[in-house]
């Protein structure tokens, strides 16, 4: 039933709409109502959206207010203040957040609505259209593995435009069905309405979209609200042949990937289809041939990941945005279909797109505790505790100059006891000042994203509000902002958060209570005035990187991280511009992320905080390069009460855009953007996601790695390579191979490997790169007993190490990490 009228919802929306007949009668009176609206699918823990329908047939204009609590939970109200002119109808949205606590496969939730008036600061209820006080409604609870919806637009579609519409969303119901297993089946929903929710949380529920259409496109509003979603791990489908090359570029902006050359129509054609990660023997075909030509869009694109073409053209290919990803296609959706049935190659896209989306994690509990040290006692300032004892020193040296004009030194035996006993006391009384009275306090903790695509910056926010004395707290929040108490501070008393006809929320029924920490958290998507770029590119001294928008005396402790990768300490310098330099030295040791030797208080607090956030299981940051530097808090459109002191930082991501280097130039790439991938593709000891090797084996293993030379750097020949490799293997026998002429050769060999070990490797036979870029090495660790350690030049062949059956030894063996530096020459 849900499948049917997610079906019935498309063919309302494509058909034309019925003319409306107005009816004659009495006027009635003003009338508000609640449905759901977006995409319909409820998810718990998530935002959803409400439509609030107001029509006011009078004379005159009116305000409404309406209040809505959803399921259990009547202390959390979200509330809707809209203007109503007279003898109109409008539609506006509420964002409504679904209970995190639901029982299991809970099919409904219900929300209850009720009518306000406030009239001298008293609130007054308004009966419903019934008489009752407050109405209720059902929501649908989707507990599916992902949530896909698509934007069509036919407004002024002919019949067969409309059948193949109709076709596709089926079709795309079904292959998604195929792709997830879940116990209900809701299928696509349909974007129908002609703009967005205005919400920054109006997609949160949605995992794909699908766009065919330029129908929202228009609206700036909407493609910020979907830029923002796909950033934030949304899943977008573009079909080019149903799509103007202006609307894409306007969705995309910086993020397009590929030119327009011209539009085909063919009759027959041959798809070619390459599996991602498949050597060329997986290549397949298939064929397709009708009466009826498809649509076919020629592109050229800069992407690698294109996985079928159309001779020398590309129908299908992938782009990542931030944590999230686009498909685009280039052929008519009826080139997808032949004899009644998908292609292999279209049920391939569907069960590669149709997945859940990748969440940010969520890293409110790290900033929160973080906090914790911003708020509380002081400690005196160091200039007065250096007054208090310069006073000391001044009256005791005062004293014994006029003593001894005097010939009386005798009494310094008096003066130095009372001047240290006064300082004392002084001393005394400055700490007890400081430990009596915590200042009122909002201590703020962000971690800001850049886009990279766009001039925008997602910060997610946590304010610890601390007074001394109990207040009312007003918060604002402007409309690129979404705010929450903690779920600690919504338990008992009344809350309730209002929407705005400005945009902008504000929460009510909020008092600061004395002595107590209240946190408060906020995502916010903000435009930037001057984009923060960070540039960088390699030569003979490393990495050299410059940095624009942001400040560099504001930024403290810079490193640069990737995925699987260490660390790498970047130095920012103004003179003369904004720009860093960073060499093998500055490698940093896993898990450490300050370069000082002598850490603050606060540094140390930085690097745990960021111990917790970069984790191979996290990736808080991404799998690509980027920037991390500490620095003020950014405006992100949230306001407090102003008597309160303000301290804060926020911890600031920005994506390095790699610059090709000339031919011949020399150049140092650190290990930070090197990455480590197992030569087949897969395996059983080593996760090239997270860098990490399986904990204590007691098997012998040959495991083969390729080292990628970013792109910027090929064709490139290598001179020099240091491998690092962390490990402890007790009465074992490590080996390095290098890949020569289609075997390998042994490069090094240890005894009893312990600690870190540093290998160079200078040979060109060995240094030289495969067709993608890859440095082919291999590492071996045996079952024998000690054996001697060979020299790094040995040239002793070791297909036998490769190939031997290794008998199982007991004592375990551990490798913590494989890092290697590179030198060479671009060509």
């Amino acid at each position: 039933m849900a499948r049917l009228a997610s079906i019935l919802g498309v063919i309302n929306f494509l058909l034309p709409p019925a003319c409306c007949v107005a009816q004659q009668g009495a006027p009635r009176p003003v009338a508000v109502s609640v449905i759901p609206a977006g995409t319909e699918r409820h998810v718990q823990g998530r935002w959803a959206t409400l439509a609030v329908n107001g029509s006011n047939p009078t004379d005159a204009d009116v305000e409404e207010t309406i209040v809505v609590s959803v399921g259990e939970s009547p202390n959390l109200q979200f509330a809707r203040r809209l203007w109503l002119p007279a003898h109109s109808r409008r539609r506006v949205w509420l964002p409504v957040l679904i209970p995190e606590q639901l029982e299991s496969l809970q099919q409904h939730v219900f929300i209850t609505f009720m009518r306000i008036n406030d009239r001298q600061g008293v609130e007054q209820f308004q009966p419903t259209a019934i008489g009752l006080p407050t109405t209720e409604r059902g929501m649908l609870i989707s507990w599916e593995d992902s949530h896909a919806a698509v934007l069509l637009d036919s407004m002024h579609a002919d019949q067969n435009d409309f059948s193949e519409l109709y076709d596709l969303y089926h079709s795309l119901s079904d292959l998604r069905d195929k792709s997830i297993t879940s116990e209900q089946d809701l299928g696509v929903a349909s974007l129908t309405d002609h703009f967005l929710p205005t919400s920054p949380t109006g997609l949160d529920a949605t995992d794909q979209i699908l766009i065919a259409g330029d129908r929202i496109l228009s609206d700036s509003t909407s493609v910020r609200q979907l830029r923002a979603w796909l950033r934030s791990g949304g899943r977008m489908w573009v079909m080019l042949d149903r799509m103007s090359h202006s609307s894409v570029e306007r969705l995309l902006g910086d993020s397009m990937c590929y030119s327009l050359v011209d539009t085909v129509e063919l009759n027959d054609f041959k798809l070619r289809e390459v599996a991602a990660h498949e050597t060329a023997s997986k290549i397949t075909d298939e064929s397709w041939s009708s009466d009826i030509p498809v649509k076919f869009v020629r592109v050229l694109t800069d992407v690698d990941d294109v996985d079928c073409r159309i001779g020398d053209w590309p129908v299908a290919f992938w782009k990542d945005v931030g944590q999230g990803e686009i498909l685009f296609t280039t052929l008519g959706s009826s080139g997808w279909f032949d004899n009644g049935g998908s292609l292999r190659a279209f049920s391939n896209l569907a069960e590669r797109f149709f997945v859940q989306r990748l969440r940010p994690p969520n890293n409110t509990a790290h900033l929160a505790n973080t906090l914790q040290h911003e708020i509380g006692y002081q400690i005196p300032r160091r200039t007065g505790i250096a007054a208090a004892l310069g006073v000391h020193v001044f009256v005791v040296l005062g004293a014994a100059v006029w003593l001894v004009r005097r010939q009386r030194l005798d009494l310094m035996a008096i003066i130095i006891p009372m001047s240290a006993v006064l300082v004392a006391g002084i001393l005394v009384a400055m700490g007890k000042h400081h430990t009596r009275a915590a200042p009122s306090t909002i201590a703020t903790g962000q971690i800001a994203r850049v886009s990279a695509e766009n001039s925008e910056i997602t910060v997610n926010s946590v304010a610890a509000i601390y007074a001394q004395q109990g207040r009312p707290m007003p918060i604002d929040s402007s409309p690129d902002s979404t705010t929450m108490l903690s779920q600690v501070d919504l338990r008992g008393e009344l809350r309730r958060i209002l929407w705005t006809d400005d945009g902008r929320s504000h929460w009510m029924f909020v008092d600061q209570p004395p002595g107590a920490v209240r946190h408060v958290e906020s995502e916010s998507t903000i435009p930037l005035s001057h984009d923060w770029i960070v540039k960088g590119r390699f030569t003979e001294l490393g990495f050299e990187g410059d940095l624009s928008g942001l400040a560099a005396e504001k930024c403290q402790d810079p490193i640069i991280i990737a995925a699987a990768a260490p660390a790498l300490s970047a130095r920012l310098s103004e003179t003369p511009t904004k720009s860093f330099r960073a060499g093998f030295d500055d490698l940093l040791a896993v898990d450490q992320y300050i370069d000082d030797a002598l850490m603050s208080d606060q540094q140390r607090y930085r690097q745990d905080m960021l111990r917790q956030l970069i984790t191979p299981e996290r990736q808080s940051f991404g799998r690509q390069p980027v920037l991390l530097a500490w620095t003020d808090t950014i405006d992100s459109g949230v306001s407090f009460d102003d008597n309160y002191q303000r301290r804060g930082w926020a911890l600031v991501s920005i994506p390095i855009q790699l610059q090709r280097v000339p031919a011949n130039s020399d150049f140092k790439l650190p290990a930070t953007f090197v990455r480590v991938e197992a030569h087949q593709g897969t395996s059983s000891v080593f996760n090239p996601r997270t860098g990490r090797w399986l904990d204590q084996m007691n098997r012998p293993v040959t495991e083969q790695l390729d080292f990628m030379v970013p792109l910027e750097l090929l064709p490139c020949r290598l001179k020099r390579a240091e491998l690092a490799v962390k490990l402890k293997a007790p009465s074992r026998t490590l080996e390095i191979l290098g890949f020569v002429d289609g075997q390998y050769v042994s490069l090094y060999r240890k005894a009893n490997p312990r600690g870190l070990l540093k290998i160079e490797i200078e040979r060109a036979d060995v240094l030289q790169l495969d067709a993608s870029g890859g440095l082919r090495l291999a590492i071996a660790i045996s079952d024998s007993q000690d054996q001697p350690e060979l020299t790094a030049g040995d040239e002793e062949a070791s297909e036998a190490t490769l190939a031997k059956p290794f008998a199982p030894n007991q004592k375990t063996w551990q490798i913590d990490y494989v890092q290697i530096n590179l030198e060479g020459t671009t060509l």
